[in-house]
């Protein structure tokens, strides 16, 4: 069956299909913002954690001076992962809500989109690690954690 014998509001080129395909996008552009906060917020935990658990029992030996900075790396690659997901997804949605309605594309099909933006530089993982938001956050935490460690 064609879709030019569809009505508008069961066309996949209507305005329906672009309000939900945008809506898709911007659940999608939450979640991994979401998820990016999260990364930040185990980080922390994780790391008070262990510095608690070090100044409580002591001797974990010399190691333990790198376990922050181990966790912290961890969480900064996940965190950019995250990032560079949310990026890609507002590329996909800006592009989607470029297109004009009734231009005869399928709205609810952007995985050409999705594929296209993760190709760019800018949303690669490591462009992300170099973002304020990472780097401002875990570098301070792990000198931080650190002083915490060797002060004791």
């Amino acid at each position: 069956m064609s879709t030019e014998n569809l009505q508008p509001e069961h066309r996949d080129d209507g305005l329906p299909a672009k309000v939900a395909s945008l809506a898709s996008l911007q659940s999608i552009i939450a979640r991994m913002a979401s998820n990016s906060q999260l990364m930040k917020t185990w980080a922390i935990t994780i790391v008070t954690g262990f510095i608690a658990i070090k100044s409580t029992f002591g001797g974990l030996g010399s190691i333990s001076y790198m376990v922050p900075f181990l966790l912290c790396l961890s969480f900064s690659y996940l965190d950019s992962y995250y990032l560079s997901q949310e990026r890609i997804f507002r590329d996909v949605y800006n592009k989607q809500a470029k297109i004009p309605v009734g231009s005869n594309i399928n709205y609810l099909d952007f995985k050409d989109l999705i594929v296209e933006c993760s190709k760019q530089e800018k949303n690669s993982v490591k462009s992300c690690i170099k973002s304020p938001s990472v780097i401002y956050f875990y570098i301070p935490m792990v000198i931080i954690a650190t002083v915490i460690l060797i002060k004791g």
